[in-house]
């Protein structure tokens, strides 16, 4: 090892070359295992560039996630994804290196749902859209292996990790980004109705959220964005619509601490946009996803809008005294209560509920239930957006944000989903 030396206006760095390290390994039993571990990497290299999964993107960053790749082997017959899948299991990327594979949807035949083949992959075919990393958007389908199926798998936390040390790698693949942008623009909740899914709007009249949604922006984001500054006096209310932002406060030394991340529905900075006292330290909020949304509502134009509504002001002034706000998750115990099964619980069961409701986004056009089918038994609320719904494959009715279904699924009184309900692209 050669270390170079450094002074005040240069970088100390320390050499390694394969030169050195070769002598060193043949002393011992770990030669072997060195080239062993050499040779699966570089393959996970070479098919990640075969494949084009990241085209454009530096050959260091390549190297970066091939170390953190995992090789599978799939049987005939055997499941790489399964539809409808969701969270970790849904994000991660696949790239099909030799084989066949078959996608399958769920279809209603009039009886029953059943599986019906839609195509067939075969080798340099990848599942999955690094672009909806941690959108909570599920799997559209089932792929099962045709023959037998090698393939390479990715996790999400090593493409998070590329995207922390090396954010611009988005450039790559800015065009798909903004396509989607477009397509969620008609999927997520109308500021008005974000709005009344938060607890501290929940109650207040609907002309008032509307003028508040008039003052509110949606911004984009791309990774390694800040959308908030540590140290920078911001009174902006912001909440997270899709992706992920990753927490972070400079330390003493310079250095950068990672806290942790925030995921969708989190509600940031509503404590110093009330004007009570702060409960946790400053720090800063970098976006860690390909893409997120958050929606902003600045504090001035928010209370030039209050001045006109006198009942608004006694409840934000009882909400100020109270010293309570989200928090960042009484989202979900608001969509919680709202359920008419669930009126009148009380405060603890619903926040055991709460706790077990996810924020999922369909793309227009995506099935959320097939009729017919024997699933997990979810039930839905929709936050946005509005789905349209099929029996026996003709249109019966539109749902929009607000209503709810499958409430005979999860209470057990019925196993089969009685129609198909499709994601629909909302209104202007």
């Amino acid at each position: 090892m050669d270390i170079k030396p450094a002074d005040d206006s240069s970088v100390k760095v320390a050499m390694l070359t394969l030169d050195l390290i070769e002598p060193v390994l043949h002393r011992g039993e770990a030669l072997k295992q060195f080239h062993s571990n050499l040779s699966r990497l570089t393959d996970h290299y070479i098919c990640i560039l075969r494949h084009g999964i990241f085209p454009g993107v530096p050959p260091e960053v390549i190297w970066l996630i091939a170390c953190g790749c995992q090789r599978k082997h799939y049987l005939p017959r055997e499941t790489l994804v399964e539809e409808d899948d969701l969270g970790d299991v849904a994000d991660w990327l696949f790239a099909i290196n030799s084989g066949k594979a078959d996608v399958e949807k769920l279809s209603y035949n009039g009886e029953e749902a059943v599986p019906q083949l839609i195509g067939t992959l075969t080798e340099g075919a990848v599942l999955g859209d690094v672009c909806f990393l941690h959108g909570g958007v599920p799997r559209g389908a089932t792929v099962r292996a045709q023959t037998e199926v090698d393939a390479i798998a990715i996790p999400p936390s090593v493409i998070l990790d590329a995207l922390a040390l090396y954010p611009g790698i988005t450039g790559s693949f800015m065009g798909r980004l903004r396509e989607i942008v477009m397509q969620l623009q008609g999927s997520l909740p109308r500021p008005a109705q974000a709005l009344k899914g938060m607890q501290i709007f929940s109650s207040c009249d609907l002309p008032f959220l509307r003028a508040v949604a008039s003052v509110s922006e949606r911004k984009v984001f791309f990774a390694g964005d800040a959308c908030r500054e540590e140290g920078v006096l911001d009174e902006t209310l912001r909440v997270i619509e899709f992706g992920r932002c990753r927490v972070e406060s400079r330390q003493g030394d310079g250095s950068i601490k990672r806290h942790g991340y925030c995921d969708v529905g989190t509600v940031l900075g509503e404590r110093r946009f009330f004007n009570m006292p702060p409960k946790w330290p400053d720090a800063s909020f970098r976006i860690a996803t390909p893409l997120a949304l958050l929606l902003f509502i600045p504090r001035q134009s928010f209370n030039g809008v209050l001045e006109n509504y006198p009942s608004e002001q006694q409840r934000f002034r009882l909400v100020k005294e109270s010293n309570k706000t989200d928090g960042g998750n009484a989202k979900r115990e608001h969509d919680a209560a709202s359920l008419s099964i669930l009126q009148g619980c009380g405060p603890g069961f619903l926040a055991a509920i709460a706790g077990c409701i996810r924020t999922v986004t369909y793309k227009i056009g995506q099935t959320i239930t097939v009729q017919g089918a024997v699933d997990s038994g979810s039930m839905y609320i929709i936050k946005g957006g509005s789905a349209e719904v099929y029996v026996n494959h003709r249109f019966v009715k539109e749902v929009h944000s607000g209503e709810s279904f499958g409430e005979l699924t999860i209470l057990g009184f019925v196993k089969r989903r009685s129609a198909v309900v499709r994601a629909k692209e909302s209104g202007g």
